[in-house]
């Protein structure tokens, strides 16, 4: 005679519904619970892999060709802390248009036209898609602006940057700014942030810049190398930008530089034109509110 459990087993050999004693069922739940549980923790594992339905997976992206790379650190520059809140033009239009502006304006600019200019727009798209943090791209893939709000530094921001920057004078006029920026590159030891050429009133390359380092004692220990720095075999001046402002200041004092200083254009600043909209704004209220008094 076989008893309950040579049943079971018989039955289910022959693919068949084992009939079993109430004790057989109570003998294999446990294992057929485990088995049950295992099986739905494997669903569930392989719907959490799976995009819900009506949905599209999240789209990887890739990673920036070496020319998007270029395209991504020119445009990030153009709306970089160092540089958009002094760039008049791109400013008051990202302002009237709630901080949105144009790719095909973004493509006129001089440094664009390496890329193919406005023409190569669909390039310039893709390229700013790959922006980590700082800019975002409309659905159209018409405009650009920051996702980062940018806030005016502190004081002793301020005074760090100006104290991690350098001038250096020597190069040809006939220099531009990739240029420059590759000679800076071939010091492997410092971190430059940003370079800015410095011009005259006609906007022509004065052969001088100033570069602003990573830190400031970056910037002293440039002021201070031996050898001293050259560009095509001419050594290259260089003060920190608080020594070159003194001895400015000497030369005009002395009588030794003749230049009108008071000609020069005075560089916009977004933030100094806030605060002094803001303050023209509180003296309009405050007169508003005296002349209701006197009435």
């Amino acid at each position: 005679m076989t008893d309950s459990s040579e049943k079971v087993e018989v039955s289910v050999q022959a693919g068949e519904v084992p009939q079993t004693s109430p004790a057989a069922v109570t003998a294999s739940t446990p294992a057929a619970d485990a088995e049950k549980l295992a099986e739905e923790l494997a669903e569930e594992e392989k719907k959490s892999s799976e995009s819900e339905p009506g949905t599209e997976p999240e789209k990887q992206i890739e990673p920036a060709t070496e020319e998007e790379a270029a395209i991504l650190k020119q445009v990030e520059f153009y709306f970089s802390d160092q540089n958009f809140p002094k760039d008049k033009f791109l400013w008051t239009t990202a302002e009237a248009n709630d901080g949105w502006v144009k790719i095909e304006i973004i493509g006129k600019f001089s440094r664009m036209k390496r890329f193919g200019g406005e023409a190569a727009k669909e390039k310039i798209v893709n390229a700013l898609r790959k922006s980590k943090e700082l800019l975002e791209v409309d659905v159209a893939g018409e405009r650009v602006r920051r996702k980062l709000p940018i806030v005016e530094p502190s004081a002793e921001e301020k005074e760090k940057s100006f104290a991690s920057t350098v001038y250096v004078k020597g190069f040809p006029e006939d220099a531009d700014q990739d240029t420059i920026e590759k000679f800076f590159e071939q010091f492997e030891d410092f971190k430059v942030r940003q370079i800015r050429m410095r011009r005259d009133g006609e906007k022509k390359f004065k052969g001088s810049v100033y570069a602003e380092f990573s830190s400031v004692e970056e910037a002293e220990k440039f002021t201070v190398l031996d050898p001293k720095p050259k560009y095509d075999d001419v050594e290259l001046e260089v003060l920190s930008k608080k020594a070159y402002l003194d001895k400015k200041a000497e030369e005009f004092a002395s009588g030794e530089n003749k230049s009108n200083s008071s000609s020069r254009k005075q560089q916009f600043n977004a933030f100094k034109r806030k605060a002094k909209e803001m303050k023209g704004s509180r003296e309009n209220r405050s007169n508003r509110s005296h002349k209701r008094r006197r009435r």
